[in-house]
Parts: structure tokens; C-alpha cells; sequence
């Protein structure tokens, strides 16, 4: 009779521990996911960056996430969503392909297998479309447009938006094994010079892949010079975005519409994010003067 009751009083507390894991571990398994929905940045005419973060791992594993968003309050999965990789912790997501001058309201989701909890509602509303001659981006997060060309006066045949080709018999650019072409888009303002430019390539082929390949003596790349009382400070593509984010979207007689980000970092290690840039500009044709035949 001792032994049995030296039993019941281990096995007891044992048995009620079991329990209450078990009627834990049910509980959990039948509550959504809890999620926030991080602050909205690089608002542009037809991008956005945003996100959220899944901050407890109720059930049985996540499985999806993301952000919605629609231009009535209340955006859930059933309209337009955009699902991010990643079961847990923080997740950031670029939205494209929104309309220009729209108001949108958007949210963090999370999903598991006892349903979808949402994140705080954000709201926002997209810059306007651009005007031809005129270019513009988020630089660090900071939204602005460009419609100035580098020379004074602005002539019709600027070095800001030229197509510059050679057909001679000596190329210019040997070790490229063809003739030269260079695409300038080049616009400005007080501050910033943002310079777009598209090697290799004629304008007859474009749009072309998307983004625009980088191969041997055919691609783009993005600079941008910070102005500063005549103090101009270069920033370049970074070798990871190099060449990678241009994209040509429309050419209509010569008159290029596109997109382009990256992440630039200058000589002494400064970075600069650009995002949701766009450019519409009509460019003019200059034949280079074949001045080493």
C-alpha cells in the first residue's frame, strides 16, 4: 500500500504536466500566426516597398505570407496579394504595377493551418505619371523628379538624351568587335545628376530582355553624382546590381519609357539606394564621327 501511494504521488504531478503540454500544444495549433506590418517607403508612381513580420509560431508552421493591398480599405487575400518567402520573422516586399496617383490601402498577412491574421493597415498614395523629358526615382528613400538636361540651354540634340552610333570601317570600340552605340539618359535637378547608360545597344532592338543582359560590351548601368557647391560625388552600380536593373518598357518612335533601380555605393564606400525609378525620354540620334579610319 505504501509503494502504491509513493506511485500516485510521482506519477500525479507527472500525468498533470502531460496534460497541460498537450492542451498547450492544442491551443497553439488553433491560433492564426501574429503579425505586424512594417512602415511603407520608396512610394513611387507605380512601386512600393513594404513588408511585415510574423512575431509568434502558433500552429502548425506558416504557411504563407505576405502583403495585400487594394484601393478600398481592408485589402485581405482574396484580391491582389504579393506572398514573400520566409515562414518566420521579417519579410520585405516590393509592390510594382500599381496605378499612378492612386490612393492604396495595404497590410501584412500570415497564414497557418487555423487561418489568417492581418497587421496593421497602411495607407498610401502614388506619385503621378511622368511627362516626356522627365525622369524620376527614391533616392534612400527620399521620392524626386528630374527634368532638367546637363546643358545649359537644353539643345534638341543633348548629351542627356542621345543615341550615339559610328558605322565606320575602323570601329571605334575595338575590343568590342563592332561598331560603337551608346544610349544617354541623363536628367537633373538642383542636388542630383542621375546618368542611365545603355551600351551595345541600338534603339531599333529595343525593349529588349528584361532587365537588360549583361554580357561582354552590351549592357547599362546607373550613375548618379551628388552636387554640391561644384563638388560633384559619384556613386556607381554596385557589382551585385551592376547592369541589372534597367528595363526597357516601351520605345515609340524613339521616345524610351522604363524603369530602373539599384544600390550605388561611392569611391569612399557611401551608399545609395535607388528604387522605383522611372524615365520617359525621347532620344536623338548622332552619328559618331569616324575620326580613326
Amino acid at each position: 500500500m505504501k509503494n502504491k501511494n509513493i506511485f500516485l504521488i510521482f506519477a500525479l504531478p507527472a500525468l498533470v504536466l502531460v496534460l497541460l503540454v498537450t492542451s498547450n500544444c492544442m491551443k497553439d495549433e488553433k491560433s492564426p500566426p501574429q503579425i505586424t506590418t512594417s512602415p511603407i517607403s520608396n512610394v513611387a508612381i507605380t512601386t512600393v516597398t513594404c513588408g511585415g513580420k510574423v512575431t509568434s509560431k502558433e500552429g502548425t508552421g506558416i504557411i504563407e505570407q505576405g502583403v495585400c493591398y487594394g484601393t478600398a480599405p481592408g485589402p485581405d487575400i482574396s484580391g491582389n496579394k504579393l506572398p514573400a518567402s520566409g515562414t518566420i520573422g521579417k519579410f520585405t516586399s516590393n509592390v510594382t504595377g500599381l496605378i499612378a496617383n492612386t490612393k492604396y490601402y495595404l497590410r501584412a498577412y500570415a497564414t497557418n493551418s487555423a487561418g489568417t491574421s492581418y497587421g496593421e493597415e497602411m495607407s498610401f498614395t502614388t506619385h503621378k505619371p511622368l511627362t516626356e523629358g522627365s525622369m524620376s526615382a527614391c533616392f534612400n528613400n527620399v521620392y524626386r523628379i528630374f527634368t532638367s538636361e546637363i546643358e545649359v540651354g537644353q539643345p534638341v540634340d543633348s548629351f542627356s538624351n542621345c543615341y550615339f552610333y559610328e558605322d565606320c570601317k575602323k570601329h571605334y570600340y575595338d575590343i568590342c568587335h563592332g561598331p560603337m552605340k551608346q544610349i544617354n539618359l541623363i536628367r537633373r535637378d538642383s542636388n542630383l545628376e542621375v546618368d542611365i547608360f545603355i551600351l551595345g545597344i541600338s534603339p531599333d532592338s529595343l525593349p529588349a530582355e528584361r532587365p537588360i543582359l549583361n554580357v561582354f560590351c552590351r549592357y547599362a548601368e546607373i550613375q548618379c553624382y551628388a552636387l554640391n557647391n561644384g563638388y560633384r560625388k559619384e556613386y556607381r552600380s554596385r557589382s551585385s546590381s551592376f547592369m541589372s536593373g534597367v528595363i526597357i518598357n516601351e520605345n515609340k518612335n524613339d521616345a524610351l519609357s522604363g524603369t530602373f533601380e539599384g544600390n550605388l555605393i561611392s569611391a569612399d564606400g557611401d551608399t545609395m539606394r535607388v528604387a522605383g525609378g522611372e524615365f520617359k525620354i525621347r532620344i536623338v540620334r548622332k552619328r559618331y564621327p569616324c575620326s580613326r579610319e
